[in-house]
């Protein structure tokens, strides 16, 4: 059994593979865009209206509107990651 993609969930998602089921697409996706974030490759940025997910050269990988954060430890502790780690440009 290979448990190496495993090694990316977070502890709280641990439970679901215990009891069998392999981790989601969705969770596998939120854990690797996570490691991203903390080592560099993916930055965070967020604005008055939407958070933007950035690669090399500030190219916009994603854009979610609509969603909006008072402050950036609040888009941290949604997406799992340092507050450190995300770019308030509000």
């Amino acid at each position: 059994m290979n448990t190496q993609p495993n090694a990316l969930l977070p502890d709280q998602d641990q439970g679901v593979i215990a009891a069998g089921d392999g981790p989601t697409g969705d969770q596998v996706l939120a854990c690797a865009l996570r490691e991203a974030i903390r080592h560099g490759d993916v930055g965070v940025v967020l604005w008055d209206d939407e958070v933007e997910l950035t690669g090399p050269g500030d190219t916009v990988l994603v854009s979610i509107k609509g969603r909006r954060f008072v402050e950036p430890y609040e888009l941290a502790g949604f997406l799992g990651i340092d507050a450190d780690d995300i770019d308030d440009a509000r």
